[in-house]
């Protein structure tokens, strides 16, 4: 035989091959059905709640969205939408909900169509501590098996201690809760005296302020505002108090809050000589922790001993 017809053979060997199927593709070997789906994603404490969901309207009754790929009982593809909407918030914790989204093109009945959905609840460090499957059921196009069941996997609740977990989680960034404020400022000595202080005006009560931004129990950050007022003056120097505002945005009241307030007062060379802190109390909007306790640190006393300078001064 000569070298020619071997080839032509082995050629006729290799198309037969392929035209039985006995070689490798894709649809011999079709992916198994999507039993599960894990989703690690972090949903923002700070949304508001939309109006109720819609699978016909998805992109304004729900905060976030992703997309994942699932197959059906043939190997099929297909592409499902998980749109989460917050739905309740409150003191102590926020709940969510999840809705699955099959496309028109993907379902059977040729609408978009909810497959499966659930609630997800968070405490006040942004944890899930609950989740809730309500509807799991998977009705793709084309000749698949229906009432295709995919578990979707948000994570392991909430353990004691623990801030960022292994699956879905609410925080509005990985900072944790403030508990102190240092301030190092200089308090003009020769300021006038108010003789109180408004919330409602708190510029045109006071003598100097400024703004710092804490975080709550979620990792949210909000900007407070620190006013100065020069309240006496004393035969050992000048006394002034201090007013730690929330803004009405950030407060749970939906106005401007007093959170925090005390007394400091120096020497006559300006130095500070001794605080009187006030106890204090924040409360911000979001769910996350109330009554959080921010402290707030003018520097060291002379009375306690120290120099008086490596803080607030009035010099």
């Amino acid at each position: 035989m000569s070298l020619n017809k071997v080839l032509s053979f082995l050629v006729f060997i290799l198309i037969l091959t392929q035209i039985s199927g006995c070689g490798s593709s894709t649809s011999s070997n079709p992916e198994p059905p999507t039993e599960k789906i894990s989703i690690s994603e972090n949903l923002d404490p700070r949304a508001f709640i939309p109006p109720a969901f819609s699978s016909t309207n998805p992109t304004t009754t729900s905060n976030h969205s992703i997309s994942v790929t699932v197959y059906d009982s043939l190997g099929v593809v297909h592409v499902v939408t998980v749109y989460f909407r917050k739905s309740i918030e409150s003191r102590i914790e926020n709940t969510w909900e999840y809705f699955a989204v099959v496309g028109a093109s993907d379902s059977i009945s040729a609408v978009d169509t909810v497959g499966a959905s659930g609630t997800l609840v968070f405490d006040p460090f942004g944890r899930p501590i609950s989740i809730t499957s309500t509807v799991n059921n998977f009705d793709f196009s084309g000749d698949a098996e229906q009432d295709q069941v995919i578990e979707f996997d948000f994570g392991t609740p909430t353990e004691p201690d623990a801030i960022w977990l292994d699956g879905t989680i609410q925080r509005g960034s990985s900072e944790s809760p403030t508990s102190f404020v240092s301030i190092s400022e200089n308090l003009d000595p020769a300021a006038s005296i108010f003789s109180v202080f408004s919330v409602a005006n708190p510029a045109g009560t006071s003598n100097h302020s400024i703004s710092t931004t804490v975080y709550d129990s979620l990792g949210v950050g909000h900007l407070i505002s620190v006013y100065f007022r020069k309240s006496a003056v004393l035969d050992g120097g000048n006394q002034w108090q201090y007013f730690a505002l929330v803004d009405a945005s950030d407060s749970t009241s939906g106005t401007v809050e007093q959170a925090a307030s005390g007394v400091i007062q120096f020497d006559l060379s300006g130095r500070l000589n001794s605080i009187f802190l006030g106890i204090p109390d924040f409360d911000f909007v979001g769910g996350c922790i109330q009554n959080q306790t921010i402290s707030f640190l003018f520097g060291s006393t002379t009375v306690g001993g120290g120099s008086g300078l490596d803080g607030t001064t009035q010099i």
